[in-house]
């Protein structure tokens, strides 16, 4: 008999506090990968993260324990257990420094930080989320996750769970199963997806998502253990072979370059043994959601708990099954078995992370895909470096874990604790506050939009904590981040001294009553096919300039539909469009009108505007 219960799973992460507390995601986001844990026993992980104008990949799943002969706290004795009840009781985040305080053109984006959230600038990575729970089956798990914002280990995290028999099964102060052995425990990684998590889909590209799920690590001599998830070809789009994703006729990237992975880091040997046992992977099962959902829990516990019983690997070539059929692929690993005395700990460490090629070279391949200049199998390769970067990150990882969290190299230095940008006619200004160790800053910009791996490099080496930047265009939206670089060559984290704000060449309303300086530019719009536009990063924005202050602008067909309507509320006389309809669509080629009208009583004006896609 299987004793399984799924009431309010709760997985991990959560510290030291008096009451249990509810209802609290906590997130770990010291780059562009992002790690967020709840208190329904769930974790996932997000990359990139933090960029709303890109497609995303997301994978998700939570941690369960199996044991056999275990006895539960009214006496019950099942031959086969699985307990996935989880019962939070603590947490709490802490980071190496406070937030950086980022002022743009007057508005404080500064990050806020939440009642469970610390800064400890002795804490061995550069944030840590901790958290406790109970697991049903008698054992209090501490859940330590590390997250790095040095450039080798941005795009991972590391968590160690410590597992202990302390014979608590649930939130409930008291032991409930006192002095309680346990036989055959396995850790089991639960019912983990891979997905792309697409925001641009309705707008951009055709492609379906095909996502599958493997492993590695199942023959003798392997030296890693990791199941992944990739966005594959859809053998049912017989269109074209759309492994990534390829955004055609629109930027033309790849969308979904992502390899996301789940490894083992250290087991354990036993109790006793504290050396690294990767044998101690047990199982690893694989299959469509659909057709585990009709899986008995024996099956799970037979399947999950017998040694070797591993899925064959796919060839990304030739997939075989339909994903359309293998909809939703899940992912189980068992890791054990243990024998637990009361009292006794084990340790489990593992990998969360991401491989993948950057959006810059995403976009390059992408255009030389559309363009014919490589084949399928040229594309397919380029974006399977993914799986390489990591498994990369993986061998990376382990050592960091043998290391003790500490860099070869020693620790990145902080970054600045304020920025304040400010643009005016022709620059943008930005100071930010001097670093202790540092020899020098670097200054990085984006245009257009701030969905680059890396912002690139604009002024290095600066020994003064100021920097104006005259290369600017009016209509052009500018991004900043600010590092610190030590003796070492080491540099602060480019994701925390960022601005999320653009900054903008100012151009003050005009405040004319006639309007007559009100236009489009540029008019004519002709779609640049190599994906730049007319504006860097922004390819299909057009914009309103000569505009009176507030105003509304409202944009129609030549037979007098309305496509969109705007209301410009600031004192700056230009307003951005990106094309897009208010039913969320790409407009068509053709000739629109716009009515321009003030809500300072200065009237209004009529003009039109050629679109050429």
């Amino acid at each position: 008999m299987i004793n399984k219960i799924f009431v309010k799973p709760l997985l991990f992460l959560i510290i030291l506090f008096s009451i249990p507390l509810f209802g609290q995601d906590l997130t770990l986001d010291c780059g562009r990968f992002e790690l967020i844990t709840s208190d329904n026993g769930g974790l996932q992980f997000l990359y990139p993260a933090d960029f709303n104008d890109i497609d995303h990949s997301r994978t998700d799943g939570k941690i369960s324990f199996m044991s056999s002969n275990w006895k539960d706290k009214n006496g019950t004795l099942y031959s086969e257990a699985w307990e996935s009840s989880n019962h939070p009781l603590s947490s709490k985040k802490y980071l190496r420094y406070a937030p950086t305080q980022i002022t743009v053109d007057g508005t404080d984006i500064t990050k806020t930080m939440n009642t469970s959230t610390t800064v400890d600038p002795n804490i061995v990575s550069d944030q840590v989320v901790e958290q406790t729970f109970i697991n049903s089956m008698g054992l209090r798990v501490i859940s330590r996750t590390y997250g790095f914002s040095n450039p080798n280990y941005q795009d991972f995290a590391i968590t160690q769970y410590i597992i202990i028999n302390t014979g608590e099964a649930d939130e409930y102060a008291g032991v409930d199963l006192p002095n309680q052995k346990l036989t055959d425990l396995y850790f089991i990684l639960d019912r983990w997806r891979s997905w792309p998590d697409q925001h641009l889909d309705q707008k951009y590209h055709p492609g379906t998502d095909s996502y599958y799920m493997d492993y590695y690590g199942d023959e003798a001599g392997d030296s890693l253990q990791i199941f992944y998830g990739w966005d594959g070809d859809d053998p049912d789009n017989g269109s074209y072979e759309d492994e990534g994703n390829p955004a055609f006729g629109s930027t033309d990237e790849f969308l979904t370059p992502y390899y996301n992975g789940i490894g083992l880091v250290h087991a354990d040997n036993s109790a006793a043994n504290r050396s690294d046992d990767p044998t101690k992977v047990r199982a690893v099962l694989r299959g469509a959601n659909y057709a585990l959902t009709n899986w008995s829990d024996g099956q799970f516990y037979s399947y999950l708990t017998t040694p070797g019983n591993f899925p064959p690997q796919i060839n990304p070539d030739a997939p075989g099954t339909s994903p359309k059929q293998e909809q939703q692929p899940r992912m189980y690993m068992s890791i054990g078995p243990y024998n637990m005395n009361f009292g006794d700990t084990v340790n489990i460490v593992m990998f969360y992370g991401v491989g993948a090629r950057s959006t810059e070279e995403c976009r390059e391949w992408g255009l030389k895909y559309k363009n014919g200049e490589i084949t399928d199998a040229q594309k397919n390769e380029f974006l399977r470096w993914g799986k390489t970067d990591l498994f990369n990150k993986l061998s990376l990882a382990k050592q960091l874990w043998k290391d003790k969290l500490h860099s070869p190299k020693g620790s990145n230095p902080d970054p600045p604790t304020s920025v304040t940008v400010e643009s005016g006619p022709g620059y943008v200004e930005l100071n930010w506050a001097p670093v202790p160790d540092a020899v020098s800053y670097n200054v990085y910009r984006a245009v257009g939009v701030q969905d680059s791996v890396i912002y690139p490099l604009v002024q290095s080496s600066l020994t003064d904590t100021h920097y104006k930047d005259s290369d600017v265009n009016r209509g052009f939206d500018y991004y900043y981040n600010i590092t610190a670089v030590n003796a070492n060559g080491l540099e602060s984290s480019q994701y925390w001294a960022r601005t999320s704000r653009k900054s903008a060449v100012p151009r003050s309303a005009l405040g004319k009553d006639d309007l007559s300086q009100v236009r489009v530019v540029p008019n004519p719009f002709v779609y640049d096919k190599s994906g730049q536009g007319n504006y860097p990063g922004q390819k299909d924005k057009i914009l309103f300039a000569g505009l009176p202050g507030p105003c509304r602008i409202t944009i129609y067909t030549v037979s007098g539909d309305i496509v969109d309507e705007i209301d410009h509320d600031s004192m700056e006389g230009t307003e951005e469009w990106n094309q897009i309809s208010k039913y969320n669509q790409y407009i068509a080629s053709g000739i629109y009108i716009y009515q321009i009208q003030s809500k300072d009583g200065k009237g209004s004006t009529i003009g039109k505007f050629i679109i050429i896609r």
